[in-house]
């Protein structure tokens, strides 16, 4: 079953207003990670690693919004298409005993192998893609307007983020949370997935400079 309808505006944030910053959310791109660290940052306190980062709030995009932050500092981070998808399968479906809320309306359950997964991702039309596989630059961009200052790599994400505390300097070390325990990316592709990925995910690979190479 695939859901017709468009999913809801992608773009989220949440709003660290006395630094005038904006963290531009792409799920399955540390965003777990970062969520906690602006919490500590901005309540002045450490939590445990028990602490939801769903909890913290998440602002939805609108136009008097986006008015209002082209004065901040708007940071977000990106990964590797071919990555982000493998990582969204083995966390929302295969190592879970229930599968993700989002995803049942596809039809999806955790016995979906990551074949199939990619191929009923990649066959949605994007307005109708849930936003943890949706393309990235869906994610960051608002009518037709880019709104990130300070784009960081997960690839390279421990100096992306010691630049950005030099611009935030209440933001501490990042912990990283929901750490990957699955194999390299690469060795879940076949070629025919790789080919479809690089079809459905092209903008991302064009905009961020990701390699397509074939696995």
């Amino acid at each position: 079953m695939k859901p017709r309808t468009r999913q809801p505006n992608p773009m989220t944030a949440i709003e660290m207003p006395e630094q005038r910053a904006l963290f531009v959310v792409v799920p399955k791109a540390a965003a777990s990670s970062i969520k906690v660290a602006i919490y500590e940052a901005t309540h002045h306190t450490e939590v445990g690693p028990d602490f939801q980062p769903n909890a913290v709030l998440i602002s939805q995009f609108t136009d008097a919004r986006n008015k209002r932050y082209r004065g901040w500092l708007r940071f977000a981070v990106v990964r590797n298409p071919f990555d982000r998808l493998v990582s969204c399968w083995y966390e929302k479906i295969a190592r879970r005993a229930i599968v993700f809320a989002g995803f049942k309306a596809y039809g999806w359950d955790v016995d979906m192998p990551f074949g199939a997964f990619v191929e009923a991702a990649c066959a949605l039309p994007r307005e109708c893609m849930d936003h943890h596989f949706r393309p990235q630059v869906d994610l960051l961009e608002y009518d037709g307007e880019w709104c990130v200052d300070f784009l960081m790599r997960f690839e390279t994400l421990a100096a992306d983020w010691a630049r950005l505390r030099l611009k935030l300097p209440c933001l501490g070390p990042l912990s990283y949370r929901n750490k990957r325990e699955h194999e390299p990316y690469r060795t879940y592709y076949t070629r025919d997935l790789w080919e479809r990925v690089c079809h459905a995910y092209r903008d991302d690979i064009v905009r961020f400079g990701y390699e397509a190479d074939r696995p």
